[in-house]
């Protein structure tokens, strides 16, 4: 078959019929009506039958003859039949083409969806990897407790079972003399943190398997409860040490002098953390940013105190010094140089 394109001007009979949504038939072909045909020079009769799907036209069927006054009325009947089955062919084919391309569509989001599920779930084990191994950092003593009759005693020993499933992230069932060993590792959001053992006299099968999912459960939502817990501990942290940051603010906002501001600086650092000792210096500006200028080695003046002229917050090396003595102090002796904050 030869495909060939063909003009449709406001007055060819593809228009028309497209127009008036129904079909044109041609008994005799003249030659005002051959042009719209030249591919076709000796049709005499022609059909052209609009494909409608529902009120719009898709499309029309164009049927031509060698003869003329071909297309009585049966085959008019026959024709329009073909266009409407082939109308309704061509829209399930759309519905089809659109079909496989939302089915792409939602395969590609699926996919993607999946990746950033992915994504997710490496990061939450991450934040919770690197939160807890934070946590634990500065509290060794939390590192294991276990029950022995009724006593609890600091174990930070890990049992063979709990090794094994932490292994395999899943439960582990192990005989000890007469008694069954149940341990589950203790999982939040794909990292662990821990692990459970149950031991037990249970000898029955089917008991057993009860056991396990029960020791199961309550690792789950035990693991939940942990991460609760610390969070809580974290937060509390945070709000005491705001605390102790917006009281010694207030302080700041009180001192009525460089020298006391500096002075209730080291006092509130000394009760809050309660450090034996510190010092603030102040950079001058003629220093720029050389710091080798700053010799430690050579005595530094202490606010408060005297020197050689009888000043007071004497400038050495450029610098203006602060230092307190934050254990229980006695009235110190000075000398010629130096003097201790009282």
């Amino acid at each position: 078959p030869t495909r060939q394109l063909l003009p449709i001007g406001p007055q060819s009979l593809i228009s028309r019929v497209a127009r008036i949504h129904d079909a044109v038939v041609i008994d005799n072909v003249d030659n005002s009506e051959r042009a719209y045909s030249e591919l076709l020079p000796t049709t005499q009769s022609a059909i052209l039958v609009p494909l409608l799907d529902n009120d719009r036209v898709i499309g029309v069927l164009d049927v031509q003859s060698m003869r003329p006054n071909v297309f009585k009325q049966a085959e008019q009947q026959a024709l329009k039949l073909l266009a409407s089955q082939l109308a309704t062919a061509i829209r399930n084919a759309d519905l089809f083409e659109q079909q496989q391309h939302s089915v792409l569509e939602n395969q590609r989001l699926l996919e993607e969806s999946e990746h950033s599920l992915g994504e997710i779930s490496r990061l939450n084990s991450s934040l919770t990897r690197e939160a807890w191994n934070q946590y634990m950092f500065g509290r060794h003593h939390l590192s294991g407790i276990s029950l022995e009759g009724n006593k609890f005693t600091t174990n930070a020993q890990w049992t063979e079972a709990m090794i094994e499933s932490v292994k395999g992230q899943q439960p582990v069932v192990k005989r000890k003399d007469i008694n069954r060993v149940v341990a589950t590792p203790l999982i939040l959001r794909g990292e662990v943190i821990g692990a459970l053992e149950i031991e037990t006299s249970t000898t029955n099968d089917d008991i057993e398997l009860e056991l396990v999912d029960i020791v199961e459960g309550v690792a789950q939502r035990l693991a939940v409860s942990l991460d609760n817990a610390r969070l809580f501990e974290e937060i509390q942290e945070t709000s005491y040490n705001e605390q102790i940051i917006s009281g010694l603010v207030t302080e700041f906002q009180a001192a009525d002098s460089l020298e006391a501001l500096l002075k209730t600086a080291l006092e509130g650092l000394s009760s809050s953390l309660g450090a034996t000792s510190g010092a603030i210096r102040m950079k001058q500006a003629s220093l720029n940013t050389n710091y080798a200028m700053l010799q430690p080695s050579q005595p530094a003046t202490v606010m408060n105190g005297h020197n050689g002229n009888g000043s007071n917050g004497h400038h050495q090396n450029g610098t203006m010094n602060a230092q307190h003595d934050m254990a229980p102090k006695t009235p110190p002796a000075t000398d010629d140089n130096t003097g201790g904050i009282a």
